[in-house]
């Protein structure tokens, strides 16, 4: 019964996620349609506006460019910010002794982040469509957390991560746990001085 109690509650908030972000989208068409109609009709494309721009970075994290997931994102003018935020401070610390902003300490709740775009109906719709496949997906059972391969969003539709770190945070705490013994920018400018 607890466990029904959890998959409950785990599709309102889905739900609720999705229909926020739905209304917030529906609100910016409204806006977007008034100001339409005093011009031209244009037509409407899927995603409007210039690609995202990675290059801030990309800098350091260039084996993210041609990823699946990081292009397909990019064209949908979404990039690393949306998920990761602005990370002004891992940025600019060459030493790299500063973790980003954002990190998921659990993968499990990555996909509430991809549920403040994607559709959780056409998900689940999409897979209707898909039953002929070797392994159809199960996106009701990913997004309600009851999947029984333990899968979730970046199982299947990206590898996002580094295949090798110098550094490494507890992605909770942000606290550097590792670091290998590539050479710290600072402490050679120091010696250097």
């Amino acid at each position: 019964m607890k466990s029904l109690k959890i998959v409950v509650a785990v599709f309102l908030y889905i739900a609720l996620v999705s229909l926020i972000s739905q209304n917030n989208i529906a609100a910016d068409n409204e806006k977007e349609n008034s100001v339409s109609n005093q011009e031209q009709k244009k037509p409407k494309t899927k995603y409007p506006g210039p690609p995202a721009d990675n290059s801030r970075c990309l800098v350091c994290h260039a084996n993210f460019e041609d990823e699946k997931l990081t292009d397909s994102h990019l064209k949908a003018n979404v990039g690393c910010i949306v998920c990761h935020l602005e990370c002004d401070s891992h940025c600019v610390d060459e030493d790299n002794l500063t973790p980003p902003d954002r990190m998921f300490a659990n993968k499990g709740r990555v996909r509430f982040l991809c549920l403040t775009c994607h559709n959780w109906k056409e998900l689940i719709e999409t897979d209707k469509t898909k039953a002929d496949l070797k392994d159809p997906p199960e996106h009701s059972s990913v997004l309600a957390g009851t999947n029984k391969d333990g899968k979730f969003c970046m199982d299947c539709h990206s590898e996002h991560k580094l295949s090798h770190r110098t550094r490494i945070w507890d992605k909770r705490t942000g606290k550097l746990v590792y670091k290998d013994s590539t050479p710290i920018m600072l402490k050679k400018q120091n010696e250097d001085n």
